[in-house]
């Protein structure tokens, strides 16, 4: 039996328009994580700031993109729970480099600098590295700085609780983007019996 060549049509049509749908979504993440990264502190509140900004990512992404008129379906919903967490992670990364950027040198730190730049330029410009903190280990403090408003957290439950903000902005994604395509297919069935 050979198959009808509408359906290879089809098919391909389909995968195209998936991977049109992906990466307009991703540049919508992309915008938004940005964004929210530049977010003042006191509005980035534990939790409840990646539920909404997951949310909004999954709206803006179903309003923006215009997903195919077929039924959304689970792949649709993983692949914009895994942007929107992927976007979340980012944005705590830049928003962690901001915070890093902007905090105030200590005097000990200051004068490091300068017996550092003091000691290049007496080997003659050869590059003089001093040990310093991991970016890994300074990102982990980030996080235990940004749960001290609920106590004194030892390791891993920073992090934990780290992971479990993507988690639930994430499916804030999902739960906006099947909420945003409900909306923009009854505005265009709204118009559409309305011409």
């Amino acid at each position: 039996m050979t198959e009808s060549p509408h359906s290879t049509t089809d098919a391909s049509r389909g995968g195209v328009l998936w991977l049109s749908w992906l990466a307009r979504t991703a540049l919508v993440v992309l915008a938004l994580s940005i964004a929210s990264a530049q977010a003042p502190a006191r509005v980035k509140l534990l939790g409840l700031f990646s539920v909404v900004v997951g949310g909004a990512m999954g709206a803006a992404s179903a309003f923006f993109t215009r997903p195919p008129p077929n039924r959304v379906c689970w792949q649709w919903l993983w692949a914009m729970s895994l942007m929107a967490a992927g976007g979340l992670a980012g944005s705590t990364w830049l928003a962690f480099r901001l915070d890093a950027a902007s905090q105030p040198k200590s005097p000990q730190q200051q004068m490091a600098a300068s017996m550092m730049k003091q000691m290049e330029r007496d080997s003659g410009g050869e590059l003089v590295s001093a040990p310093t903190v991991s970016t890994v280990n300074e990102f982990r403090w980030y996080l235990a700085r940004r749960v001290r408003q609920l106590g004194a957290w030892s390791s891993p439950w920073p992090e934990l609780f780290w992971c479990v903000e993507l988690l639930a902005g994430g499916a804030a994604a999902a739960w906006g983007f099947r909420f945003g395509v409900a909306q923009t297919r009854g505005a265009a069935a709204a118009e559409e019996t309305s011409s």
